[in-house]
């Protein structure tokens, strides 16, 4: 993942995930598959890291120095259930002290394959931490394949979470409080 200066539309820096290549042996993690930044704080996502299970997925955070802009990894997270092959980071957004992040494939209720899930983090002023998973007020009607958390964004403390289904139709997106976990409207 790189960093630019957006009025000189130049690179600064370079970021690289210290359990990553050239540091260790995990090809083929996707590092920089998504990427976020606000204010002096960056996230990176490798939704193909195996650390927690063949490609379970991670996020790694970055503090940026707030004169110079140079990165320094501060931490590594994943969701606290997640499992191989849920895709962790495969959509991410960031405002403010607030994350949301999607995992593509996460297992669903009743154990549908698939059917992804979002995870709400909060800043505690050094660290990320899980603060909680969102889910649909139906959440039984997600079926395999539906892919909850195929994109995300996030407005102050609303997030939109957005899931194609299987066979490629219209789709869903949900609108949310991240503060509450509530979903504030389905959009379809």
């Amino acid at each position: 993942a790189y960093l630019f200066d957006t009025i000189l539309g130049s690179q600064t820096y370079k970021l690289l995930a210290n359990d990553l290549a050239p540091f260790d042996q995990y090809a083929g993690d996707e590092f920089g598959f998504g990427v976020a930044v606000t204010g002096n704080r960056a996230l990176v996502s490798a939704p193909f890291d195996d650390e927690y299970g063949a490609d379970a997925g991670a996020v790694y955070a970055f503090d940026l120095h707030p004169v110079t802009g140079a990165p320094t990894q501060t931490q590594k997270f994943v969701a606290t259930d997640i499992t191989g092959g849920e895709q962790l980071g495969y959509s991410l957004a960031i405002s403010g002290d607030t994350a949301v992040v999607g995992a593509l494939t996460a297992v669903g209720f009743g154990g549908a394959v698939g059917v992804g899930a979002a995870y709400v983090y909060q800043h505690d002023g050094s660290l990320w931490q899980f603060d909680k998973k969102l889910t649909i007020d139906d959440p039984n009607s997600l079926q395999d394949g539906d892919m909850f958390g195929w994109s995300v964004d996030l407005d102050g403390t609303t997030a939109i979470v957005g899931g194609r289904d299987e066979f490629g139709n219209a789709g869903t997106a949900y609108l949310f409080d991240t503060g509450t976990g509530l979903q504030l409207e389905k959009l379809s």
